[in-house]
């Protein structure tokens, strides 16, 4: 499916520059935050996940620090595989080949062709984590055996003798993520030793609750239209059975089945605040640059009860973040979530006049809380959508994830035609 720019004018503050649409799809493993220390060079950690597109030639490979020092990349090795049964051996095979993983292992590089990278230190908050990408390494995708549509990708990688136990940043693997049929399907294992230089002797893994990965980027036959999603637990699917499969992640499946090439970047972070989540988010979003930025305003992290001064600091905030967005020729929408349950009615009216002020402005936004929120004051979760007062549950994100696709569809093809 090709993307053909529309003949119609697009409204003022509405444009999706085509720069930002090509073939490069981005499957991120973890929010922008959190996590867990660990690790070394007798460690060898191997995740495997599944690609947001249905065929890929070429991958690249994100690692994060969330530590104050950085850490070095001893070796990364990565494969196709058709299964996730045994999630230890690529069913290509399980050598060092070197063939863009048409019979084994492929080994990735970095910095133009260097065996070993460095990750960067993080930034002043550890959601603001230092990144390394890897070069683009050779990779030809497989057709999984369970029918499924979106290829799996297995990396393994070890670090350099310098690591220590405090000083790698590795970020959390949910145990409710390991349902492959889930767009946002990921495991981990580790096993002591090196196992890149000669995969084939790893015979058994335990199972890991961390990955040293933080994204994956596939380099698609056909192009996408990449939208990053970022906020608090909402975003990141906190009140979900599977915590990686908010509204964001369920967008993404509505797509697929509908046949529309959007490629869902989940950027959602439990506990995060605006600034923080703007604050990751600039670094994410500029070393990604999708065509859309889903961004909420707001968030019940900032202050528990906020007044008007808080609201104040937020739209500002909101401000420099849609500026920052249009710097780099991506379109910001501000999407309204969810009612607060523990809101009286002085503070849920803070909030709508907070909402208001954002439409009023030369915006896009996304309404949510039209399908998610009843019409009382103040404001409470309808009947059967919320998980607890903050969050909603499968019910909640389904609703959800079924009005902000029909709105997604509906600003794309007011600049594009999806032919």
């Amino acid at each position: 499916m090709l993307l053909k720019p529309s003949y119609k004018p697009p409204k003022i503050g509405q444009r999706i520059p085509t720069n930002n649409i090509n073939n490069i799809a981005t499957r991120y493993l973890a929010g922008g935050g959190g996590g867990n220390t660990g690790g070394g060079n007798t460690q060898t950690f191997t995740t495997i996940a599944n690609a947001p597109v249905e065929d890929f030639n070429f991958v690249r490979v994100h690692f994060k620090n969330i530590q104050t020092t950085s850490f070095g990349v001893a070796s990364l090795i990565v494969a196709p595989t058709n299964s996730n049964t045994n999630k230890i051996v690529p069913s290509v095979g399980n050598t060092l080949t070197n063939d863009g993983g048409l019979t084994g292992w492929q080994a990735g590089t970095f910095n133009n062709g260097s065996a070993t990278g460095t990750v960067p230190a993080k930034g002043a908050t550890a959601r603001d984590g230092g990144i390394l990408v890897s070069d683009w390494i050779p990779l030809q995708s497989v057709l999984r055996s369970d029918g499924n549509k979106m290829p799996f990708i297995m990396a393994r990688a070890r670090f350099d003798t310098s690591v220590n136990s405090n000083s790698v940043g590795y970020y959390s693997i949910s145990a409710n993520s390991s349902d492959p049929a889930t767009n946002y399907y990921q495991e981990a294992f580790f096993q002591s030793g090196d196992y890149t230089t000669n995969p084939s002797t790893l015979t058994s893994a335990g199972t890991s609750t961390i990955s040293p990965f933080f994204a994956f980027e596939f380099l698609s036959a056909k192009q996408v239209i990449k939208i990053a999603g970022l906020g608090n637990s909402i975003t990141e699917g906190l009140g979900a059975t599977n915590d990686r499969n908010s509204h964001i992640n369920r967008v993404e499946m509505l797509a697929l089945a509908a046949g529309y090439p959007i490629n869902m970047i989940n950027l959602g972070s439990a506990g995060a605040k605006t600034d923080e989540y703007y604050g990751y988010g600039k670094s994410c979003l500029t070393s990604v640059k999708p065509a859309i930025a889903l961004a909420s305003p707001y968030s019940p992290n900032d202050k528990s009860t906020p007044v008007q001064a808080d609201f104040d600091i937020m739209y500002r905030r909101w401000v420099d973040f849609a500026n920052f967005c249009h710097s780099l020729g991506i379109l910001p929408v501000a999407v309204f979530l969810a009612p607060n349950n523990n809101y009286d009615a002085a503070t849920d009216n803070l909030l709508k006049a907070f909402m208001n002020r954002i439409k009023a402005g030369n915006y896009a936004v996304i309404d949510l809380t039209t399908v998610t929120a009843d019409t009382a004051t103040p404001r409470r979760y309808k009947t059967g959508l919320n998980f607890d007062n903050l969050h909603p549950n499968n019910t909640g994100y389904d609703v959800m994830a079924a009005a902000l696709f029909a709105e997604l569809v509906s600003l794309i093809r007011k600049n594009y035609l999806l032919a």
